[in-house]
């Protein structure tokens, strides 16, 4: 009798774990968009920032796909190439000579859409702010 109160008690975890797992998927439908599209306004944001603190048109917007980016550096000729993968709730950004390769999972953290860095170089995920991503990206893009 205890091994099937038990057994029960388990099976009701395990079902109250399903409803929540599909919750989370349903809001990720709607919050995994709008969190790239933020981090796209960001980047784009920061980029024109730096062009005004340059006083020319140092990084230039070249995106014109809601789901990409793309950023070109005047002066070095060099490309970030970033995207959005909706269906596997995805985003990546690479530009090889400057060292750049980004990849990380759109999640739900409490209620919220949060970016987790997939290939970290310990290989242990970690969260990323919207501000460290953007930040980092033209840190890294500009200087290395």
């Amino acid at each position: 009798m205890q091994d099937m109160k038990s057994l029960a008690g388990e099976y009701q975890q395990k079902l109250q774990n399903d409803v929540r797992i599909r919750a989370e998927a349903e809001l990720l439908k709607s919050m995994g968009p709008q969190a790239w599209a933020d981090l796209r306004k960001l980047i784009k944001a920061k980029v024109m920032e730096f062009n005004t603190e340059m006083k020319s048109e140092s990084l230039s917007w070249d995106s014109l796909e809601s789901n990409q980016v793309s950023i070109r550096n005047a002066t070095s000729g060099r490309k970030l190439l970033g995207g959005y993968d909706d269906a596997a709730s995805t985003i990546h950004f690479k530009c090889p000579s400057a060292k750049i390769d980004l990849a990380c999972v759109i999640l739900m953290q409490g209620g919220e859409a949060v970016f987790q860095q997939t290939n970290t170089p310990n290989g242990i995920p970690v969260v990323l702010s919207k501000e460290e991503i953007a930040s980092g990206l033209l840190r890294q893009f500009l200087l290395n």
